[in-house]
């Protein structure tokens, strides 16, 4: 479990993600949903384009990606339902900034950090979110 930033990042259960998303802003909302249900990185989700989300598919392109490989993901009923909750740009970032670049990781993660907090949650960070993913799938 995560501490001071250290260890690995703690996995949630069912009803503390959805507690996390119903506390949770729509942008963050979707943005913790798309590494939850896609098991992406932060980073690679918060370098997603308008033009990356196609008919029922997300393109994570391999200059986005850590292993620079291209990967088209199914999106699941339950992100599909999240993603129609949340208004997305016609082109440019699905999470911009003010300054047309993409949200920074810092930012998300002050965000969570604040969420967690109030939420009580300790030891998660957004590392948790893949890491949970991966933990369901493997345990399937």
């Amino acid at each position: 479990m995560k501490n001071n930033r250290y260890e690995q990042a703690g996995i949630l259960t069912s009803e503390q993600f959805e507690e996390l998303l119903q506390h949770s802003a729509p942008k963050y909302r979707l943005l913790w949903s798309l590494s939850y249900y896609t098991a992406c990185r932060i980073s690679e989700a918060l370098q997603l384009t308008r033009a990356d989300i196609i008919d029922n598919r997300i393109i994570f392109r391999a200059e986005t990606t850590k292993d620079k490989k291209t990967i088209d993901i199914n999106i699941s009923s339950k992100l599909a339902a999240i993603l129609a909750e949340y208004p997305l740009p016609e082109s440019g970032y699905i999470f911009p900034d003010d300054n047309g670049k993409h949200l920074s990781r810092h930012v998300v993660d002050l965000q969570l950090r604040k969420s967690c907090n109030y939420l009580g949650l300790v030891g998660i960070s957004t590392h948790s979110f893949r890491r949970t993913s991966l933990t369901v799938l493997s345990r399937q």
